[in-house]
């Protein structure tokens, strides 16, 4: 494992480090300076009483913060329960010696505070009222300490000044009293808000002990505007099951209530889920009477044991009244509970080209080919120009074509036009989309049909572009040089007259801006010649890569000449080591000695540190990354971005990728939209249980879309959006998460890439604990440690996808 790997590295160079212990497991260490002092163990204490929890603990040479000596607290989470606290009579071992109320015969009552709301008001102040009940009145008076709070980081919190007034004291319940009020003056205003909440808390009992101890105070708005009522409906899920039937329901939310009745239509539609077998068909119309604002639409969802994909069913909206929909359409996924679906057959286009001979009448059929499948599979084509013209030289063509269970192909057939044009062969292309029942091949999904012309012989000369290729080269710029020829009858001739045809790059496996530059314009082909060069610029670098093409297209010949081969392939030779995954370094530059850190590594004694092995020491440029680290940011299409030292506020990018690892990393957002850094999220899979392990916890966090706030449904949402221009987006294992650590950073994650760690962080892995199900672990960059994360926790995460 990496992190392994690097303790290893850092112990045996004299480095001290920071363990911590969980349960007596190691689980996380930090690196820090040489030191000579003695290392001891101490223990984390929650609740600041001065006792540690005796299970958990670190060893370290310094006390660190939130640590003490002291072992011992039964309750690391309650400051009243220690053991030099009092013991009272309240059901709790408070001293710690594993006994509950020893020696006490009488019971202190018990002090709950409750919640409270009243109306804001639109000017001055008025009064929200709290109340504080005891369990039993007391023989004499009892007091105990209350503050307010912001309700913070709550997004609907009162702030204190502006919504109402801070207040702290001291509240008596007489003697023989069983409760006592505490007034907070609210501060009214006339603005159209949210409800705000407050937090109260108690404090320091004296005569009695406290059981609920704070309390959410509410500001009820009672301001309005004259909005226009809104039907508000949102995607909804449910589990499958064995069988029988279970409800999808659709909650539906009118707001503000209206003040007349409120009606639409609704029908159901099959997206991937199928109507009877996988659903009821169900329409009708919803009615929310005057004064009501909810409703509820159930379709019913049969149950099965098949082995299947979760599936989708779709709620179409339509023809409201007495209120506006705010969309057309939801849906209802139904969350497969029986196993993954067999992995689906791929369905390609046979071969890369089809021939047809103009003039004989005969279609150019195209050959759809799948492995025999026990269901139908269907597939979308379309065709489209290259340098054949639809309707004059070909019939163009769209549709659906389906092969049925059992057979293993189909022929889709392009009618071809006759004309007597004197021409070269002419090309055009056919594409594959939108699969059902199968996945396309990634380099079988389109194919090109090429009309061989049957007229007379051309009286003029062909130009022709031929592929290329040439090393990348270690930095700076290499020539690759296109050879254009002009041939009539398979011999070359001459140009007459200079011949002028437009060109421009394009993408295939290299990317303009990191691996070439991308360039267009006019050639110009010289009087007298039979040959001529295009060049590109080919960006050198020491990435362990494989070879990437890019395309060289030609367009508008000047008189004289005729287009013939008009595409050429251009390969950039990797001369680097062949392309092994890498790791990354631990970003370490600097050296130590017995008495002193942060060295040049070049004085005597100091070889064979970290600094002065590995990627860091012999790709130390700091040009793409610190150290031996080498980014790339793309932008949301993927590409690479021009400006590569542009700051993130100025020109955002989606993605980085590691050039060492060759894995694609998402970058998070600071715009409260689907990726918003500071969204949280449970840890959830819903097969985890067919693994092994626990499912985690579905929908746990905080997120944009409150009904999808898990690690399984942020990925699917991701992936939706094709992110980077990418589908197959995926939550990291540690090792991988781990491999952008960077030691030598406070912060260790280089945020010259990764400008989106918030303050207070934790990510997600997919990897779970090996000794409990319920726990995965998760990486903190702001502190550079590992740690076991419950399932039922909420942290955020960082997608990454690729990989070797």
């Amino acid at each position: 494992m990496i992190w392994k790997a690097r303790l290893n590295k850092l112990q045996k160079f004299f480095w001290s480090f920071t363990c911590i212990l969980l349960a007596g497991l190691l689980v996380s260490c930090g690196g820090g300076g040489k030191s000579d002092a003695p290392e001891a163990i101490y223990y984390e204490d929650s609740d600041q009483d001065g006792y540690g929890n005796p299970n958990r603990s670190l060893l370290a040479t310094a006390q660190p913060a939130g640590y003490v000596l002291n072992p011992g607290d039964c309750d690391d989470g309650d400051a009243e329960i220690h053991p030099e606290a009092t013991e009272i009579l309240d059901g709790f071992d408070n001293n710690c010696d594993g006994q509950v109320d020893e020696g006490l015969t009488s019971r202190l009552p018990v002090l709950s505070i409750s919640d409270a709301s009243t109306a804001e008001g639109d000017a001055g102040s008025g009064e929200l009222v709290f109340t504080v009940s005891m369990s039993a009145p007391s023989s004499s008076n009892v007091t105990v300490d209350f503050s307010t709070s912001d309700n913070s980081p709550d997004a609907n919190s009162a702030s204190s000044g502006v919504d109402y007034i801070e207040s702290t004291g001291t509240l008596t319940i007489p003697a023989g009293n069983t409760s006592g009020t505490i007034q907070i003056s609210v501060i009214g205003d006339t603005q159209v808000e949210l409800n705000e909440s407050f937090m109260i808390k108690l404090s320091n009992p004296v005569g009695a002990v406290l059981s609920r101890s704070s309390a959410f105070g509410t500001i009820l708005n009672d301001d309005s505007a004259a909005p226009t009522a809104t039907i508000y409906i949102s995607d909804s899920s449910v589990r499958e099951g064995d069988d029988g039937v279970t409800a999808l329901d659709f909650h539906v939310v009118v707001s503000p209530s209206p003040d007349k009745d409120v009606t639409f239509r609704y029908v159901t539609a099959d997206g991937t889920a199928t109507s009877e077998s996988d659903y009821s068909p169900a329409s009708g119309t919803v009615s929310i009477p005057a004064g009501s604002s909810n409703a509820t639409i159930s379709i019913d969802i049969v149950g099965d044991m098949l082995l299947e994909g979760d599936e989708v069913v779709t709620l179409v909206l339509s023809d409201p009244s007495g209120a506006a929909l705010n969309t057309s359409q939801v849906k209802g996924v139904i969350i497969n509970d029986d196993g993954d679906a067999p992995a689906l057959p791929v369905v390609k286009i046979a071969n890369n080209i089809f021939y047809s001979n103009e003039g004989s009448g005969i279609p150019l059929g195209f050959v759809i080919s799948v492995p025999v499948s026990a269901h139908d599979i269907s597939v979308e084509y379309e065709t489209s120009d290259i340098s054949a013209k639809a309707g004059s030289d070909y019939v163009a063509a769209s549709g659906t074509v389906t092969i049925p269970a059992g057979a293993s192909n189909q022929i889709i057939y392009i009618d071809i036009l006759d004309d007597s044009v004197v021409e070269g062969d002419e090309a055009f292309s056919l594409s594959l989309k939108n699969p059902v029942g199968a996945h396309l091949s990634a380099g079988s999904r389109a194919s090109v049909g090429i009309i061989r012309n049957d007229d007379s012989v051309p009286t003029l000369p062909m130009l022709d572009i031929l592929d290329a290729s040439a090393l990348e080269g270690d930095s700076g710029n290499r020539i690759m040089r296109f050879e254009a020829r002009l041939s009539r009858d398979g011999a070359f001739v001459t140009a007459l007259n200079d011949v002028t045809v437009d060109f421009a790059t394009s993408d295939a496996s290299a990317i303009s801006g990191s691996d070439y530059i991308a360039t267009t314009g006019t050639f110009v082909f010289p009087a007298g010649f039979a040959k001529a060069f295009i060049s590109v610029e080919l960006i050198g670098d020491v990435v362990e890569e494989g070879s990437e093409t890019l395309k060289l297209a030609l367009s508008n010949p000047s008189s004289g000449v005729m287009l013939g081969r008009s595409m050429a392939t251009g390969t950039i030779i990797d001369d680097d080591q062949p392309f092994v995954a890498s790791l990354n370094d631990t970003g370490v530059t600097s050296c130590s000695d017995s008495e002193n850190d942060n060295l040049v590594c070049a004085g005597e004694g100091l070889a064979n540190q970290d600094a002065t092995v590995g990627r860091d020491a012999v790709h130390n440029d700091n040009g793409d990354g610190h150290a031996g680290y080498s980014f790339t940011k793309l932008d949301s299409n993927g590409q690479a971005l021009v400006d590569q030292g542009t700051d993130y506020s100025d020109t955002p990018w989606a993605c980085v990728k590691d050039n060492v690892t060759g894995l694609v990393w998402e970058v998070r957002t600071d715009d409260d939209g689907l990726r918003d850094r500071d969204w949280t999220y449970s840890w959830y899979k819903s097969t985890g249980i067919n693994d092994g392990g626990d499912a985690g916890t579905s929908n746990g966090g905080f997120c944009v879309d409150s009904a999808n706030c898990d690690t399984e449904k942020y990925v699917i949402a991701v992936n939706a959006t094709a992110l980077c221009g990418f589908t197959d987006w995926r939550l990291p294992s540690v090792e991988e998460l781990m491999g952008l650590r960077d030691d030598s950073l406070r912060k260790s994650i280089d945020s010259v890439y990764f400008p989106d760690l918030p303050v207070l962080e934790g990510y997600w892995t997919s990897s779970p604990v090996a000794y409990g199900d319920k726990q995965v672990w998760a990486i903190e960059f702001n502190y550079s440690r590992m740690l076991p994360k419950s399932k039922t926790a909420n942290l955020r995460v960082r997608l990454v996808r690729g990989g070797n």
